[in-house]
């Protein structure tokens, strides 16, 4: 059963231990912008009960210093991730990230390719006719540990349509890559790749957000709106907020090349 956090720790802990545990987490208040990862702690309504309470009891064992505290997090986070509820997103939907040619090195250097050469084959190859790049990149992940993706809520419709206009800052702020004060925010390789039925898409929940060394600063547990249309939602940036409400947006396994649907755009 999903559950809030404040209901789990009223629930299964004493004052004394759920005064330790917020006192545990003031210590990283200071490591997502406006406190975000924090709230998105509470606020998450995906998280199932026994996730929440090793979660509790890790933190409640773990020094009180910023950075055990979020290495406590992200490991246990980390043996959840992608085990929540499965995303709205049906085989065959086109779905789409950006990616910079480092990340995309490194997912490609996961199969033993040096991180050289992994960049060369990118370089040589990211502008070639996608019914070429299939076979090329066939076996390449396109994403590491967790790929985060959008879609369009307009069916048959690109995954990036409707972000005008098309710049590396527009997508980075449409959805809630790296932060606003970022100078230079590309450049990004546009990938469009088509959801096999062999894929388990998940709506994201903090067990993806912060289960990796460097947390996702732009992100937002899915609403119950959102959960009721079955995925989350992007969490744009400020000075986009009137202007956009956030993307549709997944979670799921690492894909390979051969999914590739369009030719490559580098923005």
């Amino acid at each position: 059963m999903t559950v809030r956090l404040e209901d789990v720790l009223a629930k299964h802990f004493s004052t004394k231990e759920v005064q330790h545990f917020e006192e545990a987490l003031k210590q990283i208040e200071d490591v997502s912008l406006r406190q975000q990862a924090v709230r998105n702690l509470y606020e998450d309504r995906l998280v199932y009960e026994s996730e929440w309470i090793e979660l509790i009891r890790a933190i409640l064992g773990a020094r009180p210093n910023s950075k055990e505290i979020c290495e406590t997090i992200a490991t246990v986070m980390r043996k959840f991730q992608l085990k929540g509820r499965t995303a709205s997103c049906a085989p065959g939907t086109l779905c789409g990230r950006a990616i910079t040619r480092e990340s995309l090195a490194r997912a490609f250097a996961t199969k033993g390719m040096s991180l050289n050469a992994a960049r060369l084959n990118i370089d040589r190859f990211k502008h070639v006719p996608v019914a070429m790049l299939r076979n090329l990149w066939r076996g390449l992940p396109i994403g590491q540990y967790v790929m985060w993706s959008t879609f369009s809520e307009t069916r048959g419709e690109r995954p990036f349509a409707g972000i005008d206009p098309k710049t590396a800052r527009e997508i980075a702020a449409r959805l809630g890559l790296f932060r606003p004060n970022k100078k230079r925010c590309g450049p990004f390789l546009l990938l469009e790749y088509e959801m096999p039925r062999s894929c388990k898409p998940r709506i994201p929940r903090t067990t993806e957000a912060y289960s990796g060394p460097t947390w996702v600063y732009y992100f937002r547990p899915a609403s119950k709106s959102d959960c009721d249309l079955g995925y989350g939602r992007t969490y744009v940036w400020d000075s986009h907020a009137d202007s956009s409400g956030g993307r549709p947006e997944i979670v799921h396994e690492p894909l390979t090349g051969d999914t590739l649907a369009a030719d490559i755009e580098e923005l």
